[in-house]
């Protein structure tokens, strides 16, 4: 929960069949390699050291996602090195649109 704190996003996922939220994920960006939080689950450090980039970066998102029958992890690679760029400009507008 407390890694929830950092997350940049938050990503909703709803249903055709209802207006209720079926998901929730607190989306974590990791600046490097060190970051990613490995011990929440072996493949996440499977996949961080195998994974295959276009670019030098070493950028991870990982996600924190809740759902109605528990909780589970993501992680997702920076592979061209702007994916987390424009995530954080896209949140950075929505916070300064709210505003």
């Amino acid at each position: 929960m407390q890694k929830c704190c950092d997350a940049a996003h938050l990503s909703y996922t709803f249903s055709c069949d209802s207006n209720k939220v079926e998901r929730i994920c607190f989306g974590i960006v990791c600046h490097n390699l060190k970051e990613v939080p490995v011990h929440f689950h072996p493949l996440m450090k499977d996949f961080i050291e195998k994974t295959p980039l276009q670019c030098e970066k070493d950028k991870f998102i990982y996600s924190i996602t809740f759902t109605p029958k528990g909780l589970y992890y993501k992680i997702e690679n920076d592979y061209n090195a702007s994916t987390i760029k424009h995530l954080l400009l896209s949140c950075q507008a929505g916070i300064e649109s709210y505003n």
